[in-house]
């Protein structure tokens, strides 16, 4: 039963980190019902994260390795790290505030980011259809770092999911759809990096026997379950039906949130 419990928490976490549905959310709701504590079980939060940071290293790998490689991506690189550092500050504060685990567990709040995340998609889907003709990572305009790194911030909440709010914030500074997905995803490295980072730094139980099998299938889970939903959602994009999503969360945050008046 652990290990299928695993399983299961290792493929939500593959699909939801990618698809626009909050894996942070759907994590927070499941680990509720289920027991499953994530401040007490930081070695299979720390294989999840590695597992879906590895697959955007497998899908974009070759745009990565052209930060290596003559001409450098400079101006990419500082859209990176410009992007990144609002929610870097605004994690750091919700830690040392000690209120993140408060959050992490009120169902009022995931429901209304559900709820929240599918408006944004819904208002974001004339964007998506109208900037074929956009602009790339490397060519865009200044101020797209800040906007989208605001959003990122703001994707912190659970139910308000990351890749949603990033590339639907990326297309309305009229990045084309397939460079808003790029930059939300090279955003999401320091993002998903740093989240694994902190909980590495927390974890100080040694791995036990029977572990080690159950975290490396839940590395390999999630890591190839991202694989499929980065590529599905990366074709969702090119065909302008990123927000079918939107009946989704606003079906599951309504859910929540009867769950929330029932006392969860």
């Amino acid at each position: 039963m652990e290990f299928l419990m695993i399983a299961f928490l290792a493929a939500v976490q593959g699909v939801a980190e990618f698809l626009p549905v909050s894996s942070s959310g759907h994590l927070a709701v499941l680990g509720k019902l289920f027991g499953f504590d994530p401040e007490s079980n930081l070695k299979l939060g720390i294989v999840l994260h590695a597992g879906t940071l590895c697959s955007i290293f497998v899908v974009y790998f070759p745009r990565l390795l052209a930060f290596l490689k003559p001409p450098y991506r400079w101006r990419a690189a500082a859209m990176v790290i410009v992007g990144s550092i609002p929610a870097g500050l605004a994690g750091i504060a919700l830690k040392l505030s000690g209120i993140a685990s408060g959050i992490f567990e009120n169902f009022w709040v995931i429901g209304c980011g559900f709820l929240t995340t599918g408006i944004i998609l819904w208002i974001g889907r004339r964007a998506a259809a109208s900037v074929a003709d956009g602009t790339t990572v490397d060519r865009t305009r200044w101020y797209t770092p800040i906007v989208v790194g605001i959003v990122q911030m703001l994707a912190i909440i659970p139910g308000i999911s990351r890749s949603g709010s990033t590339i639907g914030a990326g297309l309305k500074c009229k990045l084309r759809a397939d460079a808003a997905a790029e930059y939300s995803f090279l955003l999401a490295i320091p993002a998903i990096g740093g989240a694994g980072l902190v909980e590495l730094l927390k974890s100080t139980e040694p791995i036990q026997k029977g572990e080690l099998s159950m975290l490396i299938a839940g590395f390999f889970i999630s890591a190839a379950v991202g694989i499929a939903a980065l590529k599905i959602l990366i074709v969702l994009l090119e065909k302008a039906r990123f927000h079918y999503f939107a009946w989704y969360l606003w079906t599951i945050g309504t859910i929540v949130l009867l769950m929330a008046l029932m006392g969860y």
